[in-house]
């Protein structure tokens, strides 16, 4: 049995969305782990569940269907929702492998949709533009 490969159906709106929750999750990440290696067991407050729980609500999208079902409420210690917020954005970066690839003609990871490539804004693509009237300095 073979199976056929289809164009992701990523839109323009669907990857700004993805790379500002990735860049989002990424800080929040950052944030609970210098607490998390510190007091593992000690409950998380409540602002930074209230915001965990907004960006897992969010992560949804990007995450594969079984996962999307089994995502619970943000985990009420530092050391759990650590772990559980890494987990999410490794499937985010899944999300991504699969929906981007490299575009030779502008040198940077692009989006793939079906009608359009744009790059990964998140990664800052520095696209080199060679103007051929303009020669090299001597």
């Amino acid at each position: 049995m073979s199976a056929t490969r289809t164009l992701p159906r990523v839109t323009y709106v669907l990857a700004e969305r993805h790379e500002a929750l990735w860049l989002r999750l990424k800080a929040l990440i950052d944030q609970v782990a210098a607490t998390a290696h510190r007091h593992p067991d000690k409950p998380v407050t409540a602002q930074t569940r209230n915001v965990a729980e907004a960006l897992l609500g969010e992560a949804r999208v990007f995450l594969p269907r079984g996962a999307r079902e089994r995502l619970p409420t943000a985990a009420p210690d530092w050391g759990g929702l650590l772990t559980q917020l890494g987990q999410v954005l490794a499937q985010m970066e899944a999300y991504e492998a699969q929906n981007t690839g490299w575009d030779q003609a502008s040198g940077a990871r692009v989006w793939r949709s079906a009608h359009d490539t744009f790059p990964v804004r998140r990664l800052a693509p520095r696209i080199v533009v060679k103007h051929p009237s303009v020669s090299a300095p001597r």
